[in-house]
C-alpha cells in the first residue's frame, strides 16, 4: 500500500493537474474561468498545508522532496484531484441559492469522503503524521483521521 500512496502522489501531479486543466478549459473555453475552477484549488492545496504543518506542527507528510514538514507538489497533489471532484459534480449554472447549495454539499461530501479515506491509509503507511489526541494515545489511523476530519 505505501509504494502504491507514494506512486500516486506523482502520478497525480503529472496527470491528473494537466487532466483537469484540460477539462475545465473544455467546460468553459474561457482562460480566466478556467483558471478560477482548476488553479484555485492547486493555490489553497499549498496554502492550507503550509499552515498546518509548518506553523502549527500538527501534521506532517515524509515524503523524498519536502517543503519544511509537506510535500513539494502536495498543491497538484490535493489541488488538481479536488479540482477532478468539482468538476465531476458540477452540471449546469446555479439558477438560485438552492443550486449553489446542492452542488456545494454534493463537493463537499465527495471531497470528505476521499479524504477520510486518503488520510487513514496514509496514516497506515507510514507518509501521514497528525498530531493529535488519538495519537499520543496510540489509537488507530481511523481514530486519529476521524478525530479532525469530520
Amino acid at each position: 500500500m505505501n509504494k502504491l500512496l507514494n506512486l500516486y502522489t506523482y502520478l497525480a501531479a503529472l496527470i491528473l493537474s494537466p487532466l483537469t486543466a484540460y477539462l475545465w478549459w473544455a467546460e468553459y473555453k474561457n482562460l480566466s474561468a478556467m483558471l478560477n475552477a482548476w488553479l484555485i484549488p492547486i493555490l489553497w492545496a499549498y496554502i492550507v498545508p503550509r499552515i498546518g504543518p509548518n506553523i502549527c506542527k500538527v501534521w506532517e507528510i515524509k515524503s523524498r522532496f519536502n517543503l519544511g514538514r509537506f510535500r513539494i507538489h502536495h498543491g497538484f497533489v490535493f489541488g488538481s484531484a479536488t479540482s477532478l471532484f468539482a468538476w465531476l459534480v458540477h452540471q449546469q449554472p446555479a439558477h438560485n441559492l438552492l443550486d449553489i447549495f446542492t452542488t456545494s454539499l454534493i463537493l463537499c461530501s465527495v471531497i470528505g469522503f476521499w479524504n477520510i479515506l486518503y488520510d487513514i491509509l496514509a496514516i497506515k503507511a507510514a507518509i501521514l503524521f497528525v498530531y493529535n489526541q488519538p495519537w499520543a494515545a496510540n489509537k488507530t489511523a481511523e481514530a486519529i483521521v476521524l478525530d479532525y476530519a469530520p
